[in-house]
């Protein structure tokens, strides 16, 4: 019985999905025959070749055996196609090796006798036309065939996966209906001797093609599909196969060719010639990121996860108070503030808040890429949920989004579109509780705690909060209020450090005096500014690992248990027994309690 998916079953698009991903698994493991995947390009290669990779990436390394993915580059195909393609594999191929994938990536061109130019000048060949395509023959299918060849001969057959579909057009359907078919639904290829035919994808319709892809962006080895989109999107309308499939020439009615093509219509011909120039092009328009918008990969369950439209209209709520300018997206506690007053005005459902999911999982929609801090890497690449905030911090430097999106994010009217979207999309009926700046008095009050409340009382709060919250939300209010604390201890004493005088005014932000716990917030909870001092980074870690300390005459004392050089200009030792520098205001000086633990930590003596 075939076991090509027919569209009458009924089945829901997941179901349809499930489906074909069966079919790949199950002949994946039928045999040891290696598989050798036919990769264009164009839409209905890339999504079997994403289903194919996906499927590798889940199975054990037992279950591994050989994949060929085999391109066909004419040697005159125009320059975009061929670095679109040439980048593709490259990525492909590294990402294969990383995920320790047994997988061999083949980039074929004709034979310098067999090249366009040395059959046109050099033999006298006429130029292809439609009733005589030599050009398909000689500069793709006889390359092509010339590695599957090897391949059998090694292996002594093979399954070859071609992205054929019904939907392409009646004579193509004609085709696959009149092929005999066996009890897992291959055929034999009609030219290659000991070379079995599976079409995973051939009852796929256009829509459901471009669906995926657009959903699945980018591809698993990491390629943004977005080239590929824009490709097509110059073609205007129809079908444009970037490069011809291996069992059937088509060429003639596509609409990008080599750029050296008589065959297809000239119209057809100067839209691909256009397309040369793309990258001079705004593709990236409104309409695309409010359909980006509207495809956000997000978990179905409860009514849908609201986490990544959140987390966009607290990016959106950022370039509205302070237009950012890049395109760079960092873990900030105005945007940690935005995400928590907008979920708790429009989240009504039973979803957890956590801010690392989606900051993490909003890579996989295509407009939005994590640069990983130094050795995180490979943590980054991961698929496994980022839940922790501490980690998320510790793993991602920032997150970059596309630059067309952030040029619209500066404008008035086009950021405004965008956040409405997101409202009318995802909260229609809670969007009237919707504030712009409402995180503004929640940071307000927190700041007023930390310069106002008695130490004793903030801490037993911020005990209270960590009983409540679970550990994802009690993280992030630690760092908004970390991040307070910082901004505050420097403002206190005036951007100056407390021991050597150090300021530096910059027009740039240039951070030079650290807000030092006196006791660590670990240890105490204390983020209130009798709890802070301010230091340059060498003394503000020589504070923290007792190298130095304050008396109770807030006067400088160093400690015995080490030395340094007598002529060093640098020396902790110069400073002691000096008065430090003090804030204006008295309840904003160092609590002698908290100065006291401090020298009792670090053995100093009274």
């Amino acid at each position: 019985m075939n076991q090509t998916i027919e569209k009458d079953h009924g089945l829901p698009a997941d179901s349809y999905l499930t489906e074909t991903r069966n079919i790949l698994k199950e002949n994946f493991l039928a045999d040891n025959r290696p598989w050798v995947v036919a990769y264009s390009g164009g839409k209905d290669s890339t999504l079997m070749l994403q289903l194919v990779y996906e499927m590798l990436l889940e199975l054990t390394p037992l279950q591994q055996k050989p994949v060929h993915i085999i391109s066909s580059d004419t040697r005159v195909e125009a320059p975009n196609i061929e670095e679109y393609l040439e980048n593709s594999l490259m990525q492909l191929e590294q990402h294969a090796k990383t995920s320790r994938l047994d997988l061999i990536v083949h980039l074929v061109k004709p034979e310098v006798e067999d090249s366009f130019w040395s059959l046109i000048i050099g033999k006298g060949y006429p130029p292809p036309n439609r009733w005589f395509r030599w050009c398909t023959t000689k500069l793709k299918i006889r390359p092509v065939r010339k590695v599957i060849d090897e391949i059998t001969k090694g292996y002594g057959s093979v399954i070859l996966l071609i992205g054929t579909r019904k939907a392409e057009s009646s004579n193509r359907s004609r085709q696959i209906d009149n092929r005999q078919y066996n009890s897992r639904g291959l055929n034999q290829h009609t030219e290659i001797p000991n070379a079995l035919v599976l079409q995973p994808i051939v009852h796929w319709t256009t829509d459901e093609v471009w669906e995926y892809l657009f959903t699945h962006n980018p591809a698993p080895w990491n390629f943004d599909h977005d080239r590929m989109l824009a490709l097509y999107r110059q073609a205007n309308s129809g079908e444009c196969p970037v490069i011809t499939d291996l069992d059937t020439p088509s060429c003639g009615g596509s609409r990008f060719g080599c750029w050296t093509c008589t065959v297809v219509k000239d119209e057809c011909m100067a839209l691909a010639r256009e397309s040369l120039w793309m990258n001079n092009f705004k593709l990236k328009d409104l309409n695309y990121y409010l359909l980006k918008f509207k495809t956000l990969r997000r978990d179905r369950k409860n009514g849908g996860a609201p986490h990544k439209p959140i987390l966009l209209l607290s990016v959106i709520n950022l370039f509205e108070t302070n237009p950012l300018q890049t395109n760079q997206i960092y873990i900030t506690l105005e945007l940690i503030s935005f995400f928590k007053s907008n979920w708790a005005k429009l989240v009504d459902s039973d979803h957890h808040m956590i801010f690392a999911l989606p900051f993490f999982h909003m890579k996989s929609d295509g407009f939005w890429r994590l640069k990983a801090n130094p050795g995180c890497e490979k943590w980054v690449e991961a698929k496994s949920a980022m839940r922790s905030f501490s980690s998320l911090n510790v793993a991602i430097q920032y997150a970059e989004i596309d630059f067309e999106l952030s040029r619209l994010l500066e404008d008035v009217e086009c950021r405004e579109n965008l956040k409405q979207f997101l409202l009318d999309e995802y909260f229609p009926t809670t969007q009237y509780r919707y504030e712009a700046n409402s995180n503004q008095n929640s940071l307000d009050e927190i700041t007023k705690n930390i310069r106002e409340e008695p130490a004793a009382k903030y801490k037993q709060e911020l005990s209270k909060l960590k009983a409540q919250l679970d550990n994802a939300a009690f993280e992030e209010e630690v760092f908004i209020r970390g991040s307070l604390f910082k901004r505050e201890i420097p403002k206190i004493y005036k951007n100056t450090c407390s021991i050597t005088g150090l300021r530096i005014d910059a027009i740039v932000s240039v951070a030079m005096i650290d807000a030092c716990h006196i006791v660590p917030f670990s240890e105490s909870y204390d983020d209130t500014v009798s709890n802070g001092i301010a230091l340059c980074p060498n003394l503000h870690r020589a504070f923290d690992r007792g190298l130095i300390s304050i008396d109770e005459n807030y006067r400088v004392i160093t400690s015995s248990v080490f030395s340094e050089p007598a002529s060093s200009t640098h020396s902790l030792l110069q400073f002691e027994g000096q008065q430090i520098k003090l804030p204006e205001t008295q309840k904003f000086f160092p609590a002698q309690e908290n100065l006291a633990l401090h020298r009792k930590k670090h053995g100093f003596l009274n």
